[in-house]
């Protein structure tokens, strides 16, 4: 046992870390970030679309995304049911599973004691606070990392593998599978990357510079034909999405043009001061000043707390200095590559607006969390070295003293990570605001209130992705209340406004003001949503609202249950009809009504067509034993002749004219009143 345990002892120590990892991102999943960004809430959004049948290689919403992400939350979502706590697990695994790629990295690389840095590195991002805040968060960036790390690795291998680039040695056990086998593998992950996240696009600059530097040392062309093995593989694998933006050449760089400091709304007309200014922020982000988005950071944390600050510029100096060193052999190409990354992924941050921003960096990660573990251990062993010759440990193995040094330093980081995150960015009112809580407070209400009745809201709640999300089992009904007014089949009701929209409300209480208005707060206390609520018995309807009532039943759907207009009408001037339908069943495809005023000699001298509510509240969406309010204004010709004019309606299919039958009507319309038309 003990034997099996030293043999495995990496493997064990490499599987704790990741379960650590993985249980600080499953703490407090659904809670921290408190609510649910708008971000997320697409991406849930999205993954319904899937769960519902959708196969899309391109997502358009919110500003376009690429689709593997999406369809990993679809599949935890059709598993554990829809929930924040399901749609942010993609990103704890997505996070969790980093760590064991980046160890998979490093270890491979030529490093001195290249195993040890592996596990630093991967206990780096088990336990720091950008990946473990990344991973509560269902945000397709977190899986970027591990698809880099993954084809660094396999690229690595190829390098090795080949031998023939200068520098590289190419050992018996490299030639296992060929370079050109590690080429193809390097071009899967670089493709599985494209189809998570925009910055992947830039990715093959990684190989091809890295593959342009190994032929000019090797003075022969063969590392260019494995990049372009690589680059083919990737390419094949992307033809689907190639294929879609050959269909929608305006999705390619929407959202980048969006955020680029290349765009004028961006640099202010100042595109050199906004470069210069990204690229200091960006410097400062890993040691002094971070991100100030709430959202994303503690304000102004940096990447690294000061201990493992120091050990990143000391793994950086080391990078810098491998780079020109000719010995290790292999150590050159190797640094080569991760500068190159290095460059490569804070490329987009630096051309973007906000700089630093994290989850614009998280490409960085596979070389980012490299850099302190290699510079920590280093300097752990170089101070085990030094202590050599004091008496008191010169019976100390370089190995005790180097983890008398480490550990400390990681379980302080790991501590400073929980305190900054779970106590100060938890209790920090910045949070709050930054974080979207009240939407998803506010979706949460939503819930609650049509467990207890019938709810509709208005679009500029419904629009707001967390709150369609929350409700998307049990939604209510939507539409534009300044249009006219659903009445559920039975029971009380209740009408939602959002807090921008306080003159709509305030229209809607004194158009009907046998409503109730109340005013919702939210957590806080701060002032959320507007309600208006009616008891059933106080319902607006034929009886006493409208002058007289009617009766017509438009095929199997619908019944007009009441009308009002008025006596007379000017020509030249407009007619108001106020209507009152009931669904009886629901139509399968949406329709539209008219309401036609003919003069004696049949000609139609006035007309209104249109879908119910103004477009708000289509016929597909009406429940059967609905009532819908509504009043349209039928403006009247100038030349319309005087006299008796009839009042007709009907309901028509608007793709191709063809209308509901009427029972007794041969046009299938329906008359409900005589108009006098006045010169």
């Amino acid at each position: 046992m003990i034997a099996w345990v030293r043999q495995h002892g990496i493997l064990l120590l490499l599987l704790v870390i990741t379960v650590g990892g993985l249980a600080l991102r499953l703490y407090q999943l659904d809670a921290l970030p408190y609510g649910f960004h708008p971000d997320e809430g697409y991406n849930a959004l999205d993954a319904l679309d899937i769960l519902g049948g959708a196969r899309p290689i391109f997502f358009e919403r919110n500003n376009g995304r690429e689709p593997l992400f999406l369809y990993l939350i679809a599949g935890l979502v059709g598993l554990f049911g829809p929930s924040i706590w399901s749609v942010r697990l993609a990103g704890a695994l997505s996070g969790t599973l980093m760590i064991p790629a980046q160890y998979l990295l490093v270890q491979s690389l030529p490093l001195r004691r290249a195993r040890l840095v592996g596990l630093v590195s991967a206990a780096l991002l088990a336990v720091t606070f950008w990946p473990v805040h990344q991973g509560h968060k269902g945000l397709r960036a977190g899986l970027l990392p591990v698809w880099l790390a993954l084809m660094l690795w396999a690229w690595w291998k190829m390098l090795q593998a080949d031998g023939g680039a200068a520098d590289v040695d190419s050992s018996k056990s490299m030639r296992r599978f060929t370079p050109w086998a590690w080429a193809v593998a390097a071009g899967i992950f670089l493709a599985l990357a494209n189809y998570t996240y925009l910055l992947a696009r830039l990715l093959p600059l990684v190989l091809l510079g890295s593959a342009l530097w190994g032929a000019w040392q090797a003075r022969r062309w063969r590392p260019l034909a494995l990049c372009g093995a690589a680059l083919v593989t990737a390419g094949a694998l992307l033809i689907p999405l190639g294929l879609y933006f050959w269909d929608h050449p305006e999705m390619l760089m929407f959202r980048a043009n969006q955020v680029s400091v290349f765009n004028p709304e961006v640099n202010g007309g100042n595109l050199m001061g906004t470069l210069a200014g990204n690229g200091a922020d960006l410097l400062l982000a890993f040691n002094w000043r971070g991100p100030s988005w709430w959202y994303e950071n503690l304000a102004g944390r940096p990447v690294f707390d000061p201990l493992v600050g120091l050990a990143f510029l000391a793994g950086l100096g080391l990078l810098i200095w491998n780079m020109f060193r000719p010995k290790p052999p292999a150590m050159r190409p190797a640094a080569i590559l991760l500068a190159l990354t290095l460059v490569v992924t804070l490329i987009p941050s630096w051309f973007s607006v906000g700089a630093p921003t994290y989850i614009r960096m998280t490409a960085t990660w596979p070389v980012v969390f490299l850099l302190p573990a290699w510079g920590l251990v280093w300097a752990a062993f170089g101070l085990a070295d030094g202590l050599r010759g004091w008496d008191h440990v010169t019976r100390a193995k370089p190995n005790v003293v180097a983890a008398a040094v480490i550990i400390p330093i990681l379980a302080l980081s790991a501590f400073l990570s929980y305190r900054d995150l779970f106590v100060r960015y938890a209790a920090a009112p910045q949070v709050y605001r930054g974080t979207r809580v009240a939407t998803a407070e506010n979706g949460q209400i939503i819930a609650n209130m049509l467990r207890a009745g019938a709810v509709y809201v208005s679009p500029a709640l419904w629009v707001q992705p967390v709150i369609r999300f929350l409700n998307n089992d049990n939604p209510p009904g939507v539409f534009d209340p300044r249009a006219g007014l659903v009445l559920p089949p039975q029971g009380d009701v209740t009408y939602l406004f959002d807090i921008i929209e306080a003159d709509d409300a305030a229209a809607f209480g004194q158009r009907w003001p046998q409503f109730t208005r109340a005013d919702i707060n939210n957590s806080r206390g701060d002032f959320s949503m507007i309600s208006y609520s009616l008891r059933r018995a106080d319902w607006p309807g034929p009886q006493g609202t409208f002058a007289y009532a009617a009766g017509g039943k438009f095929g199997e759907n619908i019944r007009l249950v009441g009308h009002d207009t008025k006596k007379s009408v000017a020509a030249g001037k407009t007619l108001p009809v106020t209507l009152e339908w009931e669904s009886i069943a629901p139509t399968e495809l949406d329709i539209n009504f008219f309401v036609h005023l003919v003069a004696a000699d049949g000609r139609t001298i006035g007309q209104h067509d249109g879908a119910p509510l103004k477009g708000s509240y289509i016929s597909t969406r009406w429940k059967p034993g609905e009532r819908i309010l509504e009043t349209v204004t039928v403006p009247v010709a100038k030349d319309a002749p005087a006299g008796e004019a009839t009042l007709r309606i009907g309901w028509y299919d608007w793709r191709d004219g063809q209308r509901l039958p009427v029972e007794g009507s041969d046009d299938a319309s329906l008359e409900i009143g005589r108009v006098q038309v006045q010169k």
